[in-house]
């Protein structure tokens, strides 16, 4: 997909028929391309459903996840300040 080689519809697809853990991967990276093209709620979407994945559990890249649904819902909420 990021070499122009499948849609993000064929990865998706090709997740799908694979297992929980290519459905994992799929969503993930799509959801983080789609980012990139300024598809924010479809990225959002398929992100969080990667981070819900059983597969994600307790795998470094489910964190990835996790913690990019964090940060992404909190956009635009202001920056805390740190006390000195």
């Amino acid at each position: 997909m990021f070499a122009g080689t499948m849609t993000p519809e064929e990865v998706l697809r090709v997740g799908q028929g694979q297992g929980e853990a290519a459905k994992f991967y799929a969503d993930l990276y799509v959801g983080l391309y789609y980012e990139t093209l300024g598809r924010g709620d479809e990225s959002l979407r398929l992100v969080t459903r990667a981070a819900d994945n059983p597969a994600a559990k307790n795998h470094f890249m489910g964190d990835v996840a996790r913690v990019h649904v964090i940060l992404r819902k909190n956009e635009g909420l202001p920056t805390p300040k740190v006390a000195k």
